[in-house]
C-alpha cells in the first residue's frame, strides 16, 4: 500500500463511532503502532468532545495527526468552545496537523459557510504551516443549508467549490499561506513533493 501511495489511515470516531466503543485513547496508542514504522499518519475524525477527551494521547503521539473537519466545531458557539481549544492546543505540537474542510458541517446551525471563518483564522494564527485544504465533496447526509436542529439528516447539500475557496480566502487572506495550505502542505504531509 505504500508503494500505491498510501500515507495514512483514517480512525472514524463520529459515523463509525459504534465499532470503536473501547477505550479509545488505546485505541490511538494501537494505531500509532502500527503507523510508526510505516511513516503513516493518522487522520482523526471525531468531534470536539472526542478531541477534548482524547487531546493528551494525541499530543503525545510519535506519528503525524491530522485532525479532520478542523475538529467539527460547532460554529454557532464560537472559537472558544473547549474542544476547538483543545484543537488549537494541539496544532500548536509540530506533529499536529488541521484539515481545512468540512465549512458545511460546523456550520450546519445556519446554513453560512463563512459563518466558520473566525475557525479558520484561528488555526492558520496558530500554525499556517500544518493545514490542509479539502472540498469534503461530495457533500453527504447531514450537511444542508437548512438551518437544523439536533442530529437531522437531511439530504445531499450541492455547494459550489468555487464558494468554498472563496470561504477560504476572507479567512486567510495572504496569497502565499494560501498556496501553502492548498498544495505546498499537502505536497510535505502525503509526500509529494520527493
Amino acid at each position: 500500500m505504500d508503494r500505491a501511495g498510501v500515507r495514512g489511515v483514517r480512525l472514524n470516531l463520529v459515523t463509525l463511532a459504534s465499532r470503536h466503543s473501547g477505550d479509545r485513547s488505546q485505541l490511538v496508542g494501537d494505531y500509532e503502532r502500527i503507523l510508526a514504522p510505516l511513516g503513516w499518519h493518522l487522520q482523526v475524525f471525531a468531534d470536539a468532545a472526542t478531541l477534548l477527551a482524547l487531546e493528551s494521547g494525541l499530543a503525545r503521539c510519535s506519528v503525524n495527526v491530522v485532525i479532520d473537519h478542523m475538529g467539527l466545531p460547532d460554529a454557532a458557539a464560537g472559537i472558544g468552545q473547549p474542544g476547538f481549544q483543545a484543537v488549537l492546543r494541539l496544532l500548536a505540537r509540530k506533529h499536529v496537523w488541521v484539515k481545512l474542510a468540512g465549512a458545511d458541517r460546523i456550520t450546519r446551525t445556519s446554513g453560512r459557510l463563512r459563518d466558520g471563518n473566525s475557525f479558520r483564522s484561528a488555526l492558520a494564527a496558530v500554525a499556517r504551516e500544518r493545514l490542509v485544504w479539502g472540498s469534503d465533496w461530495p457533500h453527504i447526509g447531514f450537511h444542508s443549508g437548512q438551518q437544523v436542529q439536533g442530529d437531522a439528516v437531511l439530504a445531499h447539500r450541492e455547494l459550489d467549490a468555487g464558494e468554498l475557496l472563496d470561504v477560504l480566502t476572507e479567512a486567510v487572506p495572504d496569497a502565499a499561506t494560501r498556496r501553502a495550505i492548498l498544495a505546498g502542505n499537502p505536497a510535505r504531509l502525503y509526500g509529494f513533493d520527493g
